[in-house]
């Protein structure tokens, strides 16, 4: 991945926060996915409580929407801008039985080669 290291902490430990105080099992989960040409690396962050309500799967990353009532709403909103800076991406994934917000960076193909 091509990446600032402390920014991607910053987004993986964004997602974990968005939990709030409700109890929950991390798993760390990755994955490779080609976007327009061009492969990107994903990190995720997955729960195994109660998940993210589809009510709310819309607006989590839209600036000060919180669901913690001392959180100020930045947090994924910040992420989401901090992974397209990088050139990549975030989204939610939403099961039955966890939740994963994804991280997607492009690959640095150069050091492949």
């Amino acid at each position: 991945m091509l990446a600032d290291r402390d920014q991607v902490s910053q987004i993986l430990l964004n997602a974990i926060q968005f939990r709030g105080e409700q109890p929950f099992d991390i798993t760390y989960v990755y994955r490779t996915r080609s976007i327009a040409g061009r492969v990107h690396d994903g990190v995720g962050v997955r729960d195994r409580g109660v998940g993210v309500p589809q009510e709310i799967e819309e607006k989590i990353f839209d600036p000060f929407f919180t669901t913690r009532d001392s959180g100020s709403g930045l947090g994924l909103s910040l992420s989401s801008r901090m992974a397209q800076e990088h050139g990549g991406f975030m989204e939610l994934e939403r099961a039955e039985d966890h939740t994963t917000f994804w991280l997607y960076l492009p690959r640095d193909e150069a050091k492949e080669a």
